[in-house]
């Protein structure tokens, strides 16, 4: 695979921004006045980044138009971005995302290895829910005409109220176990891609009912009795005592367990088999192979209209090779910079993303927004809002004041870093290392290696 450090794009002047004539069709536009000028060393940032995994002939012009795409950028935020270690990878159809590294398998020792802190959280989690949600569902439930369990098909109020806690129930469960960071989940059924509303929703719906340890395993990817036995074992294991009151038969694997009431966590593991090789991968991973490759892990033609995504565990922003050169990489590089502002500055990226999820809100009632793909979520609304900025800002300052500004105060706050003393330490996303002086920029990079996974975050 051919890698080019992004040290080298810092190397690279910035593209000439000059004002354009009017557009005989739609297109980005770049503003002669956006950024400040920087130095050829600090505009050096790109070329670190990219990786290029096509064949020698087409590398050429995917790594031109990639460096081409990434060049409008200021040259400090390319830097920032190389220092935390990310990596543009362009890929074709048949390219091996586990031999690429984007997704990996993962150890089966991995919730044996982490057991006491998963049961720990587990029943710290229990009762939290137990607390807040658990009581005042208990009291509302019998009072309930309709399904068994409380789903109703009707409107009235009290419905409506359980409903509404059952919901707010799975979202603090949710943002509990991202912030854990654990190999945990909700069981849940799989929802299929490209399902409807109505078939998403009835199988939410059939997700509260009980279930078996084998029915769980086998929506889980288990298909042998060895692993059905090791999936079943780490749900036991992992809720300890909760799961020992619900079920005290010899014939545990099988029978039918109440996991929504008891509030029991699985593993977020998959059972995955690419060819013959069999491998473990975690719920994100399975998810971006849905996205971007067939059974064996290869990557298909794009029939989703995923052209990018920002796999964050491993620094990776991966481009479809017809995505390489426009807006898409400066739509993903949107996504890694929030993720620097997260890690880099939590003081200041809390009440930074409470204005931006307001202003995203405001912005779904916009008939026309900066750009329909904007209003699918925040991640989404940041990544088109800091494209926009970069390519075509009058227009995103236009049509949504409120993001230009958003995205301005990201962009300065993440500049000042660049601007803080060279020997400062950084947090590199849990890495513990030194952040690189300015004077490093310059420098050509050694290969990267392409040894690490990832999870989906950008389109």
């Amino acid at each position: 695979m051919l890698s080019t450090p992004l040290a080298r794009l810092s190397t690279l002047p910035m593209r000439p921004q000059s004002r354009p004539q009017p557009p005989t069709k739609p297109e980005f536009r770049v503003e002669r006045d956006q950024f400040r000028p920087v130095s050829s060393a600090l505009a050096a940032g790109v070329i670190g980044l990219v990786q290029l995994m096509p064949a020698a002939a087409q590398a050429v012009p995917a790594q031109a138009g990639l460096e081409e795409s990434l060049r409008v950028v200021d040259g400090r935020l390319l830097q920032l971005a190389r220092q935390q270690g990310v990596t543009f990878q362009v890929v074709e159809p048949g390219d091996d995302l586990l031999q690429l590294g984007v997704v990996r398998s993962q150890p089966h020792e991995l919730i044996g290895q982490q057991l006491g802190a998963i049961k720990t959280f587990s029943d710290e989690l229990a009762t939290q829910l137990s607390l807040r949600y658990d009581a005042p569902l208990r009291e509302l439930e019998p009072h309930l005409k309709g399904k068994p369990g409380g789903w109703s098909m009707g409107g009235d109020p009290l419905t409506s109220e359980v409903s509404r806690l059952r919901e707010q129930r799975e979202r603090f469960a949710i943002e509990k176990i991202v912030e854990s960071g654990l190999p945990v989940k909700l069981f849940s059924l799989p929802i299929p891609a490209g399902a409807d509303d109505f078939v998403a929703g009835a199988l939410r719906q059939r997700s509260q009912r009980p279930i078996s340890l084998e029915q769980m395993a086998r929506h889980h990817g288990a298909s042998t009795p060895q692993q059905v036995d090791e999936f079943a074992g780490w749900v036991r294991d992992i809720n300890g005592e909760r799961f020992k009151q619900a079920v005290s038969s010899a014939d545990w694997k099988t029978t039918p367990v109440d996991h929504q009431s008891l509030s029991l966590l699985v593993p977020d593991l998959w059972y995955q088999q690419f060819g013959n090789q069999q491998v473990l991968l975690d719920g994100h991973d399975r998810a971006s192979l849905n996205q971007w490759a067939g059974p064996d892990g290869r990557v298909l033609a794009s029939t989703s209209g995923v052209r990018g995504q920002f796999f964050f565990p491993v620094n990776k922003v991966v481009l479809r090779a017809g995505a390489a050169q426009g807006a898409t990489p400066v739509h993903e590089l949107g996504h890694v910079l929030e993720r620097i502002l997260e890690q880099r500055d939590p003081a200041f990226y809390g009440p930074w993303h409470d204005q931006l999820e307001q202003a995203w809100q405001n912005s779904r009632l916009n008939t026309q927004p900066v750009s329909g793909y904007s209003q699918t979520n925040p991640g989404e609304f940041v990544a088109e809002g800091f494209a926009f900025y970069t390519l075509e800002p009058i227009l995103l300052k236009e049509k949504d004041p409120a993001l230009f500004g958003l995205i301005d105060q990201m962009v300065q706050r993440l500049i000042s870093f660049q601007t803080a003393p060279a020997d400062r330490p950084a947090d590199h996303f849990g890495s513990g290392q030194p952040a690189a002086k300015p004077s490093e920029a310059a420098q050509g990079l050694q290969r990267a290696p392409n040894t690490s996974s990832g999870r989906p975050v950008g389109r």
